[in-house]
Protein backbone atom coordinates (compact mmCIF):
# COMPACT_ATOMS: atom_id res chain seq x y z
CA UNK A 1 0.00 0.00 0.00
CA UNK A 2 1.24 3.43 -1.16
CA UNK A 3 0.94 6.83 0.94
CA UNK A 4 0.13 9.20 -2.15
CA UNK A 5 -0.63 12.65 -1.60
CA UNK A 6 -1.65 15.29 -4.42
CA UNK A 7 -1.66 18.85 -3.47
CA UNK A 8 -2.85 21.57 -5.33
CA UNK A 9 -1.16 24.74 -4.95
CA UNK A 10 -1.62 28.24 -3.93
CA UNK A 11 -1.91 30.26 -7.27
CA UNK A 12 -0.83 33.87 -6.95
CA UNK A 13 -4.01 36.63 -6.62
CA UNK A 14 -5.15 37.49 -10.06
CA UNK A 15 -8.33 39.13 -10.90
CA UNK A 16 -9.49 35.42 -12.20
CA UNK A 17 -9.33 33.81 -9.21
CA UNK A 18 -11.92 36.03 -7.23
CA UNK A 19 -9.77 35.97 -4.39
CA UNK A 20 -11.18 39.35 -3.32
CA UNK A 21 -14.60 38.07 -3.18
CA UNK A 22 -14.44 35.12 -1.39
CA UNK A 23 -14.78 36.69 2.09
CA UNK A 24 -17.97 38.06 1.13
CA UNK A 25 -18.74 34.47 0.19
CA UNK A 26 -17.32 33.33 3.35
CA UNK A 27 -15.63 30.97 1.11
CA UNK A 28 -11.95 29.99 1.41
CA UNK A 29 -11.28 28.94 -2.28
CA UNK A 30 -12.81 29.54 -5.78
CA UNK A 31 -13.26 26.42 -8.52
CA UNK A 32 -10.88 23.76 -7.14
CA UNK A 33 -9.03 21.74 -9.63
CA UNK A 34 -11.29 18.42 -10.74
CA UNK A 35 -7.99 16.55 -11.85
CA UNK A 36 -6.84 15.60 -8.57
CA UNK A 37 -10.30 13.92 -7.33
CA UNK A 38 -10.11 12.51 -10.54
CA UNK A 39 -6.73 11.11 -9.79
CA UNK A 40 -7.77 9.44 -6.41
CA UNK A 41 -10.89 8.14 -7.69
CA UNK A 42 -8.86 6.14 -10.17
CA UNK A 43 -5.92 4.88 -7.73
CA UNK A 44 -6.28 1.47 -6.63
CA UNK A 45 -8.60 1.25 -3.49
CA UNK A 46 -5.25 -0.62 -1.77
CA UNK A 47 -3.40 2.48 -1.58
CA UNK A 48 -4.18 5.79 0.87
CA UNK A 49 -4.80 8.87 -1.26
CA UNK A 50 -4.94 12.28 0.27
CA UNK A 51 -5.66 15.99 -1.23
CA UNK A 52 -4.07 18.71 0.39
CA UNK A 53 -5.68 21.94 -1.12
CA UNK A 54 -3.23 25.14 -0.03
CA UNK A 55 -6.05 27.45 -0.41
CA UNK A 56 -7.95 26.20 2.03
CA UNK A 57 -5.25 25.09 4.59
CA UNK A 58 -1.28 25.45 5.00
CA UNK A 59 1.15 22.25 3.34
CA UNK A 60 2.24 19.72 6.10
CA UNK A 61 5.76 19.83 4.46
CA UNK A 62 7.07 17.06 6.46
CA UNK A 63 4.44 15.17 5.84
CA UNK A 64 4.20 15.36 2.04
CA UNK A 65 7.83 14.39 2.52
CA UNK A 66 7.40 10.95 4.29
CA UNK A 67 4.47 9.92 1.65
CA UNK A 68 5.78 7.41 -1.10
CA UNK A 69 4.41 9.36 -4.05
CA UNK A 70 3.33 13.13 -4.18
CA UNK A 71 2.18 15.12 -7.39
CA UNK A 72 1.62 18.81 -7.61
CA UNK A 73 -1.22 20.04 -10.11
CA UNK A 74 -0.19 22.93 -12.01
CA UNK A 75 -1.49 24.31 -14.74
CA UNK A 76 1.20 24.83 -18.10
CA UNK A 77 3.24 27.92 -17.51
CA UNK A 78 2.37 28.30 -14.00
CA UNK A 79 5.05 27.90 -11.70
CA UNK A 80 4.76 25.96 -8.27
CA UNK A 81 7.81 27.47 -5.53
CA UNK A 82 6.72 24.89 -3.11
CA UNK A 83 8.51 21.94 -3.48
CA UNK A 84 11.37 24.01 -4.92
CA UNK A 85 11.33 25.72 -1.47
CA UNK A 86 11.22 22.63 0.48
CA UNK A 87 13.14 20.61 -1.25
CA UNK A 88 10.63 17.96 -1.51
CA UNK A 89 11.35 14.86 -3.97
CA UNK A 90 8.08 15.22 -6.53
CA UNK A 91 6.24 13.15 -9.12
CA UNK A 92 4.08 14.99 -11.15
CA UNK A 93 1.02 13.52 -13.05
CA UNK A 94 0.05 15.40 -16.35
CA UNK A 95 -2.07 14.29 -19.01
CA UNK A 96 -0.97 12.61 -22.08
CA UNK A 97 -1.71 14.36 -25.63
Amino acid sequence: MAEIILVNPRFEVSYWGLEHALPLLHKRANLPTACLPLLAALTPAEHNVTIIDENVEPLDYDRIARADISAIASPPGNRTPAASQHRLTVTIAAPAP
